[in-house]
């Protein structure tokens, strides 16, 4: 939960400029940044440095600088929150309707039921495809956890390793029992440096 609780807030920070504020950025541009290089980013044509965060907050200071910035975004999609992906793998895992539903939406669900009939509603479930020569890991975490976990698990060896919000990949092993181990032996600052975390720069 402490991890988790990095990557559920609002996805996105405030640049401030003394009182001026200049607009906002994708948290991925600081939690990926090196620590040992400045935060730089590029805004209204120009570039800022960064001097302080505030993660509470969601909050980043910065003055001008020359040096070249540059700000990231998710792929152009800031992907699915952690609470959001636990509540669809809730639905999918439950068998509870609703009268509010439309018969569109009762036959779309059941569809998707039935795809994900393999989940569990209180556990991960992990599914080798020897074939395929992959393990996937249904997390339901959202993409900023799943990108954390991912990022860990290439930095503990493990190659091949593709996520999306509601699961993770990794190709060239069939060992599920392996992954998912590895993955629960992560200490939480090994996860926050492959992430490349820095809440003060």
């Amino acid at each position: 939960m402490e991890l988790v609780s990095v990557f559920t807030s609002d996805p996105v920070f405030k640049v401030l400029h003394e009182s001026q504020e200049l607009g906002s950025v994708d948290q991925i541009t600081f939690l990926r940044h090196r620590e040992e290089e400045p935060a730089v980013l590029s805004m209204g044509g120009r570039s800022w440095l960064v001097t302080l965060l505030d993660w509470e907050r969601r909050e980043a200071f910065v003055v001008p600088t020359e040096s070249k910035g540059k700000s990231q975004w998710q792929g152009g999609r800031i992907g699915m929150s952690w609470r959001f992906a636990r509540a669809v793998h809730s639905l999918l895992a439950s068998k509870s309707e609703s009268d509010r539903w439309t018969s569109r939406t009762r036959s779309a669900l059941t569809s998707l039921r039935e795809q994900y009939g393999f989940l569990r509603p209180e556990a991960d479930v992990a599914v080798t495809d020897r074939e395929r020569d992959e393990v996937e890991w249904f997390t339901f975490a959202g993409g900023l956890v799943n990108t954390a976990l991912a990022d860990a698990m290439n930095a503990r060896g493990l190659v091949g390793v593709s996520l999306s919000d509601f699961w993770i990949r990794a190709s060239g092993n069939t060992d599920a029992r392996h992954i998912v181990g590895t993955v629960r032996s992560l200490q939480l600052g090994e996860i926050h440096n492959s992430f490349k975390i820095a809440k003060v720069l």
